[in-house]
């Protein structure tokens, strides 16, 4: 599998497939628009993993506390803490290890971008993720929020991993 940074035509690519297979989901045209805005800006970095120029799996980073689409951001996100979120891979690979050498790909990106924290939300019932999470050293819970999406209110547990330096 190739990992890498999305480009602007590789995002375009990526929601022209999720649109065709989801028709009726308009929330992903103003998704793509919050996307390619902020990757724009710089406060977000996106990462894919494809084979064959076919997409699998793809996750998000918020590297910068001026982003306007992040919720939260002020307990999640500064210069030296990225927020990380949409972590999606394709059914017909998951479990399969694709998501995790994108997890790792990222996490050495960021690292080398001067991240010393990296943290992601989970709801507080998904213990699957959160059992999966802590595997990956996120086992740190540093804010309890309320996020908004499409009008319904979620509510959020962050948690944060330390992954460079000698930080107090």
């Amino acid at each position: 599998m190739e990992t890498k940074i999305a480009t602007e035509n590789d995002l375009i690519k990526l929601y022209a497939e999720k649109m065709k297979e989801n028709p009726s989901d308009a929330y992903l045209a103003r998704n793509l628009n919050k996307r390619l805005d902020s990757m724009k800006k710089g406060t977000r970095i996106f990462f894919i993993g494809t084979e064959n120029d076919k997409y699998i799996c793809e996750m998000a980073a918020c590297v910068s506390p001026d982003d306007e689409y992040t919720q939260n951001i002020a307990h999640i996100t500064d210069f030296e803490t990225f927020y990380l979120f949409s972590f999606l891979t394709k059914p017909e690979y998951r479990g399969q290890g694709y998501f995790s050498l994108l997890f790792r790909y990222a996490q050495k990106i960021l690292t080398d971008m001067g991240a010393k924290y990296l943290t992601l939300g989970v709801e507080p019932d998904d213990y699957e993720n959160k059992a999966r999470y802590k595997k990956w050293g996120f086992g740190e819970l540093i804010y309890t929020g309320t996020e908004e999406f499409d009008g319904m209110k979620i509510k959020v547990e962050y948690y944060r991993k330390t992954i460079k330096g000698d930080v107090n």
